[in-house]
């Protein structure tokens, strides 16, 4: 969906982003895959834009089906389905792109006000639109706020949820002490809170799992001899758009231009830039990605380092949440494999000495523990937690729980029946063949 179809920033004296900028951050945050409908639909509606579909030919029906649907992708299906003001629909829409990888919204509402020049309470109605769908706890602005969202989606009234906010920490420390009587809750709700605290994730977008990365990559990384790495843009694979030179070259000629062909004229020419944006700033972003990673590029995966898209948004002197426009849905070509670009943004983990390991490199090291482990004792996650720390990677249970649900990976138990059947059916198999 295009942001310049939806929202119609009003003239003011403030600085606020242009229509060539909004609509580049719009084409931004659009994977390979769902580009070329994008700019088909876009060069459909205005005759000056030619669409040029991909060289080399992008995805079939299948593979376009079977591409990953990231969280952004999944807030918009569910507002499609809400019966909203068409300009709040489009805002809640452009703000799903905005959240990091928690599912947070790292502005104000106010701030997004300024900055996108519209009034505070469009902005807050657009954010209340986010924050009521699924997952629970996503376009929360802290931790408070992400609680305070599940434990209403859970069943807890709505306004109590939001009284218990600031008590969380006592809550769940145990110290209720004249809790009742602040909240004005009473002993059987205080204990369904008490209750429902431990199931509460501090990153509601985690429990989307690993999401696999985009079946199309958006950028090549090719090795080079003298220079180490170079990152180019997908070409063949992206579909653009190009103006019709004929018509454009027509048009100067004309005194009398019409209305609707100068607002044709005027978007084609913001499409064409909005382009170069999207292309410019996923290559700048790629760069970085490759200069921060060079150890995972040059020696594998176990040389991924912490890296955040602040700090990552600093280094380019963008916006953190055009960072997170520019990661969100797309990868890069390395070698022969696919990886998202979300993938080189990862946690930081602390160690006990003060040093941080990468949560990827930690991931692929549970990967590869659990692939070579013996199958009549599968390590549990409190096994691979020593393994880990033998390596000197200080990690808890929980953590390596977590890291291995993410990937997918069964626990001790399930893993251990699973190998037994596929030992059993290859017993017989081979007892047959012979």
């Amino acid at each position: 969906m295009s942001l310049n179809q939806g929202l119609h920033v009003r003239q003011s004296q403030r600085l606020a982003l242009s229509a060539g900028v909004r609509v580049g951050l719009s084409l931004l945050c659009l994977p390979i895959v769902e580009l070329a409908d994008e700019l088909q639909a876009l060069a459909d509606k205005n005759p000056l834009l030619d669409y040029v579909p991909p060289e080399g030919g992008g995805l079939g029906q299948a593979e376009a089906l079977a591409a990953p649907i990231s969280l952004a992708d999944r807030l918009c299906e569910q507002i499609g389905l809400m019966t909203l003001p068409p300009r709040v629909a489009a805002l809640a829409k452009y703000l799903a792109g905005d959240l990091d990888e928690r599912g947070f919204l790292g502005s104000t509402a106010a701030e997004l006000a300024e900055t996108l020049d519209l009034a505070e309470e469009e902005v807050a109605r657009a954010i209340a639109v986010l924050q009521a769908c699924e997952p629970a706890g996503v376009a929360a602005r802290d931790l408070r706020e992400c609680f305070v969202l599940q434990l209403a989606a859970l069943g807890v009234n709505a306004d109590l949820a939001r009284r218990a906010g600031p008590h969380l920490g006592a809550l769940a420390e145990g110290r209720l002490a004249g809790l009742p009587a602040k909240l004005g809750a009473s002993a059987a709700e205080i204990a369904e809170i008490l209750r429902l605290l431990p199931g509460l994730t501090p990153s509601p977008a985690a429990n989307m799992g690993d999401a696999p990365p985009p079946a199309l990559a958006d950028l090549l990384v090719e090795e080079d001899g003298a220079s180490g790495f170079v990152v180019t843009l997908n070409s063949r694979d992206s579909p653009s758009l190009r103006v019709d030179s004929a018509l454009m070259k027509e048009l100067s000629r004309l005194r009398n231009i019409s209305p609707e062909l100068r607002v044709q004229r005027t978007q084609a020419e913001d499409l064409i830039r909005a382009q170069t944006f999207r292309g410019e700033t996923l290559l700048r972003v790629g760069r970085e990605i490759v200069t921060a990673q060079q150890g995972f590029f040059a020696e594998g995966a176990a040389h991924m380092v912490p890296l955040t898209r602040v700090v990552l948004a600093q280094r380019l002197n963008l916006h953190p949440t055009t960072v997170g426009r520019a990661l969100s849905g797309k990868a890069l070509s390395f070698r022969g494999a696919v990886y998202a670009l979300a993938a080189f943004v990862p946690a930081a983990l602390p160690q006990s000495d003060g040093s941080v390991l990468s949560a990827y490199a930690v991931k692929r090291r549970i990967q590869t523990l659990v692939a070579g482990e013996d199958r009549r004792k599968t390590l549990s996650d409190g096994a691979l937690v020593a393994l880990l720390a033998a390596e000197g990677v200080d990690i808890s249970r929980r953590t390596v729980a977590k890291y291995r649900q993410g990937m997918g990976i069964p626990p001790a138990f399930e893993r251990r029946r699973i190998k037994a059947a596929q030992a059993k059916i290859r017993i017989d198999f081979e007892g047959r063949k012979g």
